[in-house]
């Protein structure tokens, strides 16, 4: 595993957290659950990519993502 400065870890842990808060492309829906389930699907495909374009590392699964950048 690579050894990343605090600056670099910083950077990705904010990059982990927008991809789980901000809502891109929301279509309003009378269930708000379902709301919810589809922005997460959307968000989730995001977070594995921009971590690996910054670390040169591709998590294999969101699992690793939040153990190792969490």
């Amino acid at each position: 595993m690579k050894l990343f400065t605090r600056d670099r870890l910083k950077i990705l842990k904010n990059l982990y957290i927008q991809g789980l808060i901000l809502p891109k492309n929301v279509h309003l829906e009378r269930n708000t659950q379902l709301l919810q389930s589809k922005n997460l699907a959307a968000r989730f495909p995001k977070i594995p990519h921009l971590l690996g374009w910054l670390t040169g590392k591709y998590p294999s699964s969101l699992e690793e993502v939040r153990y190792v950048y969490h």
